[in-house]
């Protein structure tokens, strides 16, 4: 096992910066020899969660890690925004960035996601990072906490490893490191997303005045933030309400059945308390 947490740090750390001078090479050089070591390298880190090779004190540093370095040998790759969605999430941060205002009145689902009108702006300004690279740099470093929180959520329904391996696996999907990185709206509204799961199963950890107050700002967060998530959202909401009232109907129906089968006499005792006493 490995017991030194300066190796174990490093050696996470090692795999974002070989992400990062990665896409560097193929930038300036048309080089993707990195990336490519890069790849099996993290292939390997499930391996050795699994034979316990991982202290389990470093699962958390080890998801964010993995997630953060797939997500930058994309879109750290070419000194512009690549995507279909991100270029027209681009202009209309930047209408609101070189306005200095947002005009609510363009009617464009794009630019009614705060997500994009409003927090990309304020951070491009804030930071005095350029517009471009908050979206190639700073919205994947905030989508690289989903998986995080994805963990998080797994370990309170099951045990260490196997939410390391389910975060792992959402981190591994094609989806999340490639198509994610030009749909920034929705990197943020999914941050929101895996939240408000980590507040369902957290329900013993926080009192109820704190656990309304979050729920209200995440879905606020959440709505604001992409729309389509929204949606599937309130489904899931919606079925799993229903699915838990059959389950608890059914399952009341079966406690109901079996005290009333078990007070119930038997056919046999019928039988027998029918029977004349003998003289």
């Amino acid at each position: 096992m490995i017991k030194s947490a300066s190796i174990v740090n490093l050696f996470l750390l090692f795999l974002v910066l070989l992400s990062i001078i990665g896409t560097q090479f193929v930038n300036f050089y048309e080089n993707n020899f990195l990336l490519l070591l890069l790849i099996p390298i993290l292939s390997f880190i499930p391996i050795l969660v699994a034979f316990d090779k991982i202290p389990e004190r470093y699962y958390s540093i080890a998801v964010i890690a993995t997630a953060l370095a797939l997500l930058f040998h994309t879109s750290l790759i070419s000194m512009y925004i690549w995507g279909a969605d991100i270029n027209k999430e681009y202009y209309y941060a930047s209408l609101t960035k070189s306005n200095y205002f947002w005009n609510s009145d363009i009617s464009h689902p794009y630019n009614s996601m705060l997500s994009i009108s409003i927090l990309a702006p304020i951070c491009s300004m804030v930071s005095g990072i350029d517009l471009t690279w908050i979206f190639k740099l700073i919205f994947p470093l905030l989508f690289s906490f989903v998986p995080l929180i994805l963990y998080q959520t797994f370990k309170r329904q099951t045990d260490s490893k196997t939410a390391f391996l389910s975060s792992f696996f959402f981190s591994s999907l094609f989806t999340f490191y490639t198509e994610m990185n030009s749909i920034a709206r929705q990197q943020i509204a999914e941050v929101f997303f895996a939240l408000l799961m980590l507040l369902i199963v957290s329900k013993n950890n926080l009192n109820p005045q704190k656990r309304l107050l979050l729920f209200i700002i995440f879905c606020f967060s959440l709505v604001t933030a992409h729309y389509a998530l929204t949606i599937i959202f309130v489904l899931v909401l919606l079925f799993s309400t229903l699915f838990t009232l059959c389950l608890k109907h059914t399952v009341g129906n079966n406690l109901i059945n079996a005290c009333l089968l078990y007070t119930s006499p038997s056919p046999r005792d019928l039988s027998t308390s029918r029977m004349p006493s003998s003289a």
